[in-house]
């Protein structure tokens, strides 16, 4: 009964830190795409196809093996592959609390049963713990095995008894993460310390503590050389970057992450309090080393180009081990005998402790809630962008052997049969290991790796930018520089506003292939997208003209968005001879096409002109709303009502920002043809969309028998 009521308490904290975890942890949810490119991996190992991303190439692009072997059970059994991700997420996470917890009771054992409940709260509060354990990825399972490392070395350490469950827990955690081996190395250089004080060092037994570690390191690294001919993964070479670069990224990336989770910086300096902790053990100073050389590590390799602090997580629960001790501390100078805090602690001092821990809990919680959001906000919005690219590639007859570049990977992969090119490299040998020198180019990204000529030798029928026509990485726009890429590509708009660059089958590639020597129109071409995204008129015109004075002359986009905002403004003849330039330039240019002819026939000249202008428009870009919708209006103007019908019908269907506009002139179209229910259903139905329309609403007053008589 004693037991019981021993073990009911702890229980009852870890399980309801547990519930708000996963309650948090919900408001999160999503699945990351690079958790989809693990799940590749594991779809096609369990197809028989091998542990490879395009199938018949061996390319390791992963760092995470046990997690895909995991990943391989739901495929051979026929379950939900994200939803098993998030359920054992959820599982090792649930075990890091609890792991903590019992840490915590090691370290320092006399204390009060509260400060041991501290750690294990400030995880529950944390939004970074609990948005990383349901992404579908690795990170919640590499922290509980490093959390179940550190506990039983420090067990070992405490009892002085040998045990191989360290090696164990660190060798399962070195296979799921690289990083797994440093931490390795750094607690065996402290368990030799160790031995070596209380004179049992021996060859037997560090043979006996490295076994377990080596038995599944060793087969891991001779099976990546004799599989992909490697002993590192191509994701190191992919992500290699000159050292002055992965610091300056590593700065920022630890600079945010210790504002938003260690107290303003304060987690540099807490665990130097573990230092005061277990005197003669030194557990304390082996975990507050793990967090001081993990920090080291995060910012020598660059950080991480996934938000929400992911790197850090891993020694959360190390760094609350920290806090907690930082507050004993701080307890500990408050004017009250220190023996109360070593035993049961008094009425004011638990107050303390509550009202502090509460503060914390409340930081930690709160405020970077709204980066989180706008993390996973745009994780979501990045991750339907891919779901609508791998939908038209499913459509096409040819989708199996369909070539797609693009720099993200994971979904269009797992979706698809199609051939993913990884812009970038993480899963492309030639790109990550003979990239491009440098370009000049600028990137907001640690991922520089490119290879045009490569990426482009493969007649890619798709490049894809998560941006749509923006370029982002030095991978993206390195094409801009390739007179292969601007003419040989062109923009094709597709359903939900999704676009992508189509190769122009028609195109010729020269033997002597140009790149561009001035790479600054790029950045113009970008700043110009930026404003237009800002509604900054000014400084639209200003960078798309700057771009033109230095791009390329078969660089039509500028002038066509030149239209495009002199259209709007209603300049008509300054938009019109953008447009002419942009067709002129490229004759491939969608846009340009479909604003001419609208031009065309809102002037009433030339209206088979138009009808010939936005029919090329959509020979070349079929799903393009804009262009659909368009031709609905020409078909209009010369009185092939039903054809109008049908386009402006398929430009709703389309989906895009003339939906509303569209149903209003579908209700003039059935005015017309004398169909007045039909053309009463469309203006009410715009109506429920959008009350506050006026046109609907004087057409409906026209309507014989109407309503509104």
């Amino acid at each position: 009964m004693k037991q019981y009521h021993r073990l009911l308490t702890p229980t009852l904290v870890i399980s309801c830190c547990a519930i708000w975890l996963f309650i948090q942890g919900r408001i999160y949810a999503h699945t990351a795409d690079d958790a989809f490119i693990s799940l590749v991996y594991a779809k096609n190992l369990s197809n028989g196809d091998g542990l490879v991303f395009n199938l018949g190439e061996r390319v390791e692009g992963y760092t995470n093996f046990l997690w895909i072997l995991l990943l391989t059970i739901p495929h051979l059994i026929l379950l939900d592959a994200t939803l098993f991700a998030e359920l054992m997420g959820f599982c090792a996470t649930v075990g890091t609390l609890a792991t903590t917890f019992l840490l915590s009771l090691k370290i320092t054992p006399k204390r009060p049963i509260l400060y041991h409940f501290i750690p294990s709260i400030l995880l529950a509060a944390n939004g970074a713990f609990s948005y990383w354990t349901f992404s579908g990825m690795e990170t919640a399972l590499f922290t509980f095995l490093v959390s179940m490392g550190v506990y039983h070395h420090v067990r070992v350490i405490a009892s002085s008894k040998p045990s191989l469950l360290p090696s164990l827990f660190w060798g399962l955690a070195s296979i799921t993460r690289p990083e797994g081996i440093l931490l390795f190395i750094l607690t065996t250089a402290h368990y030799l310390l160790h031995l070596k004080k209380q004179r049992k060092i021996s060859f037997f037994t560090i043979i006996k503590w490295i076994l377990p570690f080596s038995s599944l390191v060793v087969p891991h690294f001779i099976f990546r050389f004799l599989y992909y001919e490697s002993f590192l993964p191509n994701t190191y070479f992919a992500k290699n970057t000159p050292w002055y670069v992965a610091i300056e990224f590593g700065l920022s990336y630890t600079s945010q992450f210790l504002v938003e989770y260690g107290l303003w910086g304060m987690g540099i300096i807490t665990p130097t309090f573990l230092l005061f902790v277990s005197s003669e053990k030194k557990n304390g100073a082996y975990i507050a080393l793990i967090i001081w050389v993990y920090y080291a590590y995060v910012i020598s390799v660059g950080g991480d180009v996934l938000g929400a602090h992911r790197f850090f997580v891993p020694i959360f629960p190390m760094l609350y081990l920290s806090f907690q001790e930082g507050i004993y501390r701080l307890l500990h100078l408050l004017p009250w005998k220190n023996e109360n805090l070593k035993e049961k602690p008094d009425i004011i001092p638990t107050f303390c402790l509550l009202l502090i821990t509460g503060a914390i809990t409340y930081v930690t919680h709160s405020l970077p809630q709204k980066s989180l959001l706008a993390t996973r906000d745009f994780s979501i919005h990045h991750n339907a962008k891919l779901k609508d690219l791998a939908t038209y590639i499913n459509q096409l007859d040819s989708s199996t052997n369909l070539v797609v570049a693009t720099g993200a990977i994971g979904i269009p992969k797992y979706f698809t049969d199609a051939r993913i090119i990884d812009l970038i490299g993480l899963t492309d040998s030639t790109i990550a290991r003979h990239s491009q020198t440098s370009t000049d180019l600028s990137s907001p990204s640690i991922l520089r790796k490119h290879n045009t000529p490569y990426v482009l030798s493969n007649a890619p029928d798709l490049i894809f930018f998560v941006t749509g026509t923006k370029p982002q990485t030095v991978a993206e726009k390195s094409l801009f520089l390739s007179e292969e890429f601007r003419r040989g590509y062109y923009i094709s708009h597709f359903r939900n506003g999704f676009k992508a660059f189509v190769q122009n089958t028609s195109y010729k590639p020269k033997k002597l292939k140009k790149i561009h020597n001035e790479p600054g129109f790029v950045d113009y071409y970008i700043n110009g997208l930026n404003a237009l995204n800002r509604n900054d008129t000014t400084a639209v015109i200003k960078y798309f003209k700057k771009c033109i004075s230095v791009a390329p002359p078969d660089f039509s986009y500028p002038y066509s968005h030149l239209g495009a905002l002199f259209f709007y403004k209603k300049q008509i003849d300054k938009a019109k001879n953008y447009f002419l330039q942009a067709i002129n330039i490229d004759p491939y240019n969608v846009h340009s096409h479909s604003y001419l002819a609208l031009i065309n026939m809102t002037q009433n000249t030339n209206l088979d002109g138009s009808i010939r202008l936005v029919e090329k428009a959509i020979t070349l870009s079929p799903e393009s709303h804009f262009a659909r919708f368009v031709y609905g209006l020409c078909l209009m103007s010369v009185q092939r009502l039903d054809d109008a019908i049908d386009q402006l019908k398929k430009s709703i269907e389309l989906k895009g920002p003339n939906m509303q506009r569209a149903m209003v002139f579908i209700g003039q179209a059935y005015f017309q043809k004398g169909e007045y229910e039909q053309a009463r259903y469309a203006w009410e139905s715009v109506l429920k969309i959008n009350p506050e329309l006026t046109v609907p609403k004087k057409f409906l007053e026209l309507l014989p028998n109407s309503k509104n008589n």
